[in-house]
């Protein structure tokens, strides 16, 4: 069984919406488990697996009738593979029944956890089945959040905890239980070793506290995520980039109600965080427990006090893109321009290949404009360009940095005495 967990690990690792690697990797391991029952019998099942696997396939009733006619421990994940063929078909209610045989017929053997699991996906899928009785769905969603429950009480910390984590999610958001949908994806975040389900956990999250943080009771959110470090991190982020106050319903939010309400709620979030500052104590959370803090201070108007929080020693600065990020922006906002532009240049030197490097550029040509440096900023800007399928066009020289440069400072000032001199 060791050998046929190797399978998993780099499935898990490589997982995407489609991929049979991860199916694969898990019969196989159920299979080799029983092998010592029937080695012939687990040695045709194995061979036609990796037949279908490759898209070679027979018709259900052919199926069934290897389900119905095998012997011993292997009948069981012939049982399972009826109700797989019917559920990557689409069906969700024949399928339902093999699942549920083979947790009945077979309740110690290894597919059963599987089969358990994918049983309750199928009551999941009820729970959609009625789009026009309220009452018929809230029903079938008790019945799955039931099932999901039960599976993990029988299977505590087993190979598919974290899907069902993200279903029981699912069934409480669709209910409009934001908190508790909350809190089982919070859980799936943070479950060690499922790497396949974080993107889409983290993404739950974030949809699902916008969903809160709007209300009065959207406190309780908060202190829930400020328990988790890489959440609260992950939706601070979200709302520094959000483009729309209620994020996630597909209008577009005019910038001035964005602002107010990214100025709300980052302090709330800061709030919560700064409760459970024990919780950022270690390694890297010391500065990004600070860049929370900073930004919050900032969107505040709390300038000052944001450039003070991030007053650490340059040393320390650079090894945190995410406070050094902060700082930059609450010098930027502070007026503090030439100590923003060598932030913002630091971070460029010291995380070139960061993900908000695009976004730091734009920033830094901003202040270099504003610093009476638009020669500079035009060639930084240019950076940001897509390049052309042609030769790439050569980089201005240093001399047409310098004339640019020059020209753009003559612009400026002409334009201060057309205006009075008021800049």
């Amino acid at each position: 069984m060791k050998t046929a967990d190797t399978f998993i690990a780099p499935a898990r690792l490589h997982y995407a919406d489609g991929t049979k690697g991860c199916n694969i990797a898990h019969d196989i391991r159920d299979a080799v488990a029983i092998s010592g029952d029937d080695p012939e019998a687990t040695r045709d099942y194995l061979n036609w697996r990796l037949k279908w696997g490759a898209g070679i396939t027979e018709n259900s009733a052919a199926l069934d009738q290897r389900a119905e006619t095998a012997k011993g421990l292997i009948k069981a994940n012939w049982l399972y593979a009826c109700g797989a063929k019917r559920f990557s078909s689409g069906d969700r209610t024949e399928c339902q029944e093999w699942f549920d045989r083979v947790v009945k017929e077979f309740p110690k053997h290894p597919r059963a956890e599987i089969a358990m699991f994918m049983s309750a996906r199928c009551a999941f899928s009820a729970s959609h089945a009625e789009p026009n009785d309220p009452d018929a769905q809230a029903k079938a969603r008790g019945k799955a959040a039931a099932k999901f429950e039960e599976f993990r009480k029988r299977y505590p910390r087993g190979r598919f905890d974290a899907d069902a984590l993200g279903w029981l999610g699912a069934l409480a958001f669709d209910a409009q239980d934001y908190l508790k949908a909350l809190y089982f994806y919070i859980a799936q975040a943070e479950t060690p070793g499922h790497p396949e389900t974080l993107v889409t956990a983290i993404y739950n999250c974030e949809r699902t506290l916008a969903r809160l943080a709007p209300n009065p009771g959207g406190d309780a959110a908060f202190a829930l995520i400020a328990r988790h470090p890489r959440i609260a991190m992950a939706f601070t982020y979200l709302v520094l980039s959000a483009p729309e106050a209620d994020n996630y319903d597909g209008k577009w939010d005019n910038p001035a109600d964005v602002r107010k309400w990214r100025r709300a709620i980052l302090p709330r979030i800061a709030a919560a965080v700064a409760k459970r500052k024990e919780a950022y104590k270690s390694g890297d959370w010391q500065p990004r427990y600070l860049a929370m803090l900073v930004h919050a201070a900032s969107a505040a108007g709390n300038h000052a006090q944001a450039v003070q929080l991030s007053q650490i020693s340059p040393e320390q600065l650079k090894r945190s893109e995410d406070l050094l990020f902060a700082r930059a922006i609450a010098l930027q906002r502070a007026n503090k321009t030439r100590e923003a532009i060598e932030a913002l240049q630091t971070f460029l030197q010291t995380f070139p290949e960061s993900l908000i490097t695009p976004g730091v550029k734009i920033r830094l040509a901003i202040a270099l404009q504003d610093n009476h440096q638009a020669g500079e900023a035009i060639v930084l800007l240019r950076q940001l360009l897509p390049k052309s399928d042609n030769a790439a066009e050569p980089s201005p020289s240093p001399q047409q940095s310098a004339d640019e440069d020059k020209k753009a400072k003559e612009d400026d000032r002409a334009a201060d005495e057309t205006r009075g001199g008021a800049r």
